[in-house]
Protein backbone atom coordinates (compact mmCIF):
# COMPACT_ATOMS: atom_id res chain seq x y z
CA UNK A 1 0.00 0.00 0.00
CA UNK A 2 1.24 3.33 -0.65
CA UNK A 3 -0.19 7.11 -0.57
CA UNK A 4 -2.58 6.73 1.89
CA UNK A 5 -5.17 9.71 1.64
CA UNK A 6 -8.28 8.93 3.90
CA UNK A 7 -9.30 6.74 6.93
CA UNK A 8 -11.91 5.55 8.43
CA UNK A 9 -12.90 2.98 11.54
CA UNK A 10 -15.52 0.45 11.80
CA UNK A 11 -17.39 -0.83 14.65
CA UNK A 12 -15.13 -3.78 14.67
CA UNK A 13 -11.91 -2.34 15.44
CA UNK A 14 -10.88 -2.13 11.74
CA UNK A 15 -8.83 0.87 10.07
CA UNK A 16 -10.08 1.57 6.39
CA UNK A 17 -7.61 3.14 4.73
CA UNK A 18 -8.23 4.66 0.64
CA UNK A 19 -5.18 5.86 -1.09
CA UNK A 20 -4.60 8.29 -3.69
CA UNK A 21 -1.21 7.56 -5.64
CA UNK A 22 -2.53 7.04 -9.45
CA UNK A 23 0.37 8.74 -11.18
CA UNK A 24 2.71 6.58 -9.51
CA UNK A 25 0.70 3.90 -12.20
CA UNK A 26 -0.78 1.47 -9.53
CA UNK A 27 -4.33 0.87 -9.11
CA UNK A 28 -5.38 3.09 -5.92
CA UNK A 29 -7.78 1.10 -3.57
CA UNK A 30 -9.27 0.87 0.02
CA UNK A 31 -7.33 -1.17 2.02
CA UNK A 32 -8.45 -2.70 5.73
CA UNK A 33 -6.13 -3.40 9.07
CA UNK A 34 -7.72 -5.10 11.87
CA UNK A 35 -6.39 -3.98 15.01
CA UNK A 36 -7.23 -6.87 17.32
CA UNK A 37 -6.73 -10.45 17.33
CA UNK A 38 -4.68 -12.60 15.47
CA UNK A 39 -4.73 -10.44 12.28
CA UNK A 40 -3.96 -7.63 14.41
CA UNK A 41 -2.03 -5.19 11.92
CA UNK A 42 -2.42 -7.36 8.54
CA UNK A 43 -2.78 -4.81 5.42
CA UNK A 44 -5.68 -6.53 3.20
CA UNK A 45 -6.56 -5.24 0.17
CA UNK A 46 -10.36 -4.81 0.12
CA UNK A 47 -10.89 -3.40 -3.68
CA UNK A 48 -9.10 -1.46 -6.53
CA UNK A 49 -10.09 1.43 -8.38
CA UNK A 50 -10.15 2.18 -12.07
CA UNK A 51 -7.19 3.14 -13.88
CA UNK A 52 -6.55 6.53 -13.25
CA UNK A 53 -8.74 7.16 -9.82
CA UNK A 54 -8.18 7.86 -6.21
CA UNK A 55 -10.39 5.79 -3.64
CA UNK A 56 -12.56 8.84 -2.06
CA UNK A 57 -14.34 8.74 1.04
CA UNK A 58 -14.34 5.76 2.88
CA UNK A 59 -17.82 5.77 4.92
CA UNK A 60 -18.11 2.68 6.51
CA UNK A 61 -21.77 1.96 8.39
CA UNK A 62 -22.60 -1.58 10.20
CA UNK A 63 -23.56 -3.01 6.25
CA UNK A 64 -22.17 -1.18 4.11
CA UNK A 65 -18.91 0.44 2.67
CA UNK A 66 -19.29 3.26 0.27
CA UNK A 67 -16.52 4.70 -1.66
CA UNK A 68 -16.29 7.42 -4.62
CA UNK A 69 -14.07 6.22 -7.29
CA UNK A 70 -12.82 10.16 -8.41
CA UNK A 71 -11.44 10.96 -12.09
CA UNK A 72 -11.39 7.70 -13.19
CA UNK A 73 -9.37 7.58 -16.38
CA UNK A 74 -7.25 10.53 -15.50
CA UNK A 75 -4.02 9.21 -17.11
CA UNK A 76 -1.56 11.20 -19.29
CA UNK A 77 -2.39 10.97 -22.80
CA UNK A 78 -5.95 10.16 -22.39
CA UNK A 79 -8.92 11.56 -24.86
CA UNK A 80 -11.95 10.42 -25.88
CA UNK A 81 -10.62 8.49 -28.82
CA UNK A 82 -8.07 6.99 -26.84
CA UNK A 83 -9.28 6.54 -23.17
CA UNK A 84 -7.19 5.87 -20.50
CA UNK A 85 -9.48 3.63 -18.43
CA UNK A 86 -11.25 1.84 -21.23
Amino acid sequence: MSCPDSAAFDEHDNLWIATNGAELGFHDGLFTVPLNGAERGHVKQFLSMPKGAECGGPIITQDRILVAPQHPGETTGATAENPGSA
